[in-house]
């Protein structure tokens, strides 16, 4: 639960889905349409939809030069050795 934010290299299925409900609530205004692509593909492609959301919450914060989490980075790196 600490990490549902930022991700993490242990995460279950459970915490897939925690990381990837947290992104995809229906009351955010970031990207809707995106959101409900995903959200339609849940729960079949957990694994597609979580590695869809890290990548653009790590591209945003590499756009704006801001640092991304060792915790962040190490999900990501378990995501795509898939």
């Amino acid at each position: 639960m600490a990490f549902h934010t930022l991700g993490s290299r242990d995460f279950d299925d459970m915490g897939r889905a925690l990381y990837a409900a947290d992104f995809l609530e229906p009351g955010r205004k970031f990207r809707p349409k995106f959101r409900q692509e995903l959200r339609s593909r849940m729960p079949e492609d957990l694994e597609s939809a979580v590695r869809a959301i890290l990548r653009i919450r790590i591209r945003h914060l590499l756009n704006k030069e801001r640092p991304v989490r060792p915790e962040t980075m190490g999900f990501w790196n378990v995501m795509v050795k898939g």
